[in-house]
């Protein structure tokens, strides 16, 4: 029942102050770290995912002051993700990106870094 926006950590710091009430982190670096409180909204959550072990600089009384809620999540059961898939794809349709053979694996590559927002697959023939 929400409006997904997604942003580029290239493009966080022209985000508007105060535009969400929860942000899904997927990219954990300074930049990102000092743009969640002023883009979340007083009282905001920021959904906190990165996996990737990152040192960042992380000032408290930023997110105190707006009292921003911290959640932390890992992996979901596998099994039912593919089966929240199967009945919602529609929902999420628009992270997918193109599908390449692997004979154009460099095509892929190029794509995916050109467009960090979108999951590019690789099909491995057997």
């Amino acid at each position: 029942g929400h409006e997904v926006t997604v942003v580029s950590e290239k493009d966080i710091e022209s985000v508007s102050s105060d535009s969400f009430e929860y942000i899904i982190e997927t990219v954990l670096n300074d930049v990102v770290v000092k743009n969640i409180p002023r883009i979340l909204v007083e009282g905001g959550t920021w959904i906190l995912k990165s996996r990737k072990k990152t040192t960042t600089n992380f000032i408290s009384t930023d997110f105190i002051s707006k009292e921003i809620t911290v959640r932390s999540v890992n992996y979901y059961d596998f099994e039912k993700t593919l089966a929240w898939l199967d009945h919602n794809a529609s929902s999420v349709s628009f992270l997918l990106g193109k599908e390449y053979d692997f004979e154009n694996w460099s095509e892929a590559f190029d794509d995916a870094m050109s467009n960090e927002t979108h999951k590019i697959f690789i099909k491995v023939n057997e």
